[in-house]
């Protein structure tokens, strides 16, 4: 039977771990970097080449929501030079419904056809705020799926379009 040990580069003396496959388990930046495995039997001793693996952190955990209001409301209340003020109304909408800081609603954007897309992001280690970026997105669509969001714009209140609310961890559409 072959016994199976790995190694980050520089090598290590001693392997990080054994077995055919290589688990690391809470990650962080320090796990960056090369590794390989080394198979041996009875017959012969074989190294793997290096694979890099780099840990990125921050983002990781972001959920990127998108949801849409009818495009002719938003026209009619907020035409393109009013888009920005609207895109702060509809932040301030989110802050205020989900109860959280500002800096959990980030790479907002909307766009002339009523597209609005944002990331929820997972609370700062010393925040009081406890619910995730996943909670937020599923409470924000309950929110949207019950007519219970709105947007006070221009003395009108705007609902996003019902079924229109998507989430994932893509700052583009994910790719079915």
């Amino acid at each position: 039977a072959a016994t199976y040990s790995w190694y980050k580069e520089p090598e290590d003396a001693a392997p990080i771990a054994t077995g055919p496959e290589l688990l690391i388990s809470n990650t962080g930046k320090a796990d960056t970097g090369d590794y390989y495995c080394v198979a041996e039997n009875h017959m012969a001793r074989v190294s793997t080449p290096s694979a890099h693996v780099e840990v990125l952190t921050g983002q990781t955990s972001d959920i990127v929501v998108r949801y849409r209001f009818d495009r002719d409301e938003v026209t009619l209340n907020a035409p393109n030079e009013e888009l920005e003020a609207f895109g702060v109304a509809v932040v301030q909408a989110v802050l205020g419904a989900l109860e959280i800081p500002a800096e959990r609603v980030t790479d907002f954007s909307v766009d002339a056809d009523g597209q609005v897309q944002h990331s929820l992001t997972e609370a700062v280690d010393n925040s009081t705020d406890a619910a995730t970026a996943d909670d937020l997105s599923l409470e924000l669509r309950n929110l949207i799926r019950y007519e219970q969001f709105a947007v006070p714009f221009n003395s009108t209140l705007l609902r996003p379009i019902v079924g229109t609310f998507r989430r994932d961890f893509c700052r583009i559409p994910c790719l079915a």
